[in-house]
């Protein structure tokens, strides 16, 4: 039973059947998530629950309906969160190289001219 805030213009699931929801979600092992739309959250991010989630607050195990209405098993949302800790890991490391490029370069000029 899907209920209305008038207040806020929203629908709100019932709580009973968004956990009933998230159990059988939590057990699903088969769906489809094309490889380009991991890899693009993967790269961009994924904002769960950008607003107040009472899913988030009352279901467990990252089982929110933001999260199942993305990802179509655990399993791809696990694999997403170990490819965008990579893909963070990938931007740090070229922030850092870009950095220590410039900084190469830059003595190099120094060194030069003190020749």
């Amino acid at each position: 039973m899907t209920v209305f805030n008038s207040v806020r213009g929203r629908s709100m699931i019932d709580l009973k059947e968004d956990m009933k929801q998230a159990e059988v979600w939590l057990d699903n092992t088969e769906g489809e998530m094309s490889e380009d739309q991991l890899i693009y959250l993967a790269a961009t991010g994924f904002e769960d629950c950008p607003d107040f989630c009472g899913s988030k607050k009352y279901c467990k195990d990252e089982a929110c309906s933001c999260i199942r209405a993305t990802f179509p098993t655990p399993d791809h949302y696990h694999l997403y969160l170990l490819m965008r800790s990579q893909a963070i890991e990938w931007l740090k490391q070229g922030i850092i190289a870009n950095a220590v490029s410039k900084e190469a370069f830059s003595n190099e000029k120094c060194q030069e001219k003190f020749k």
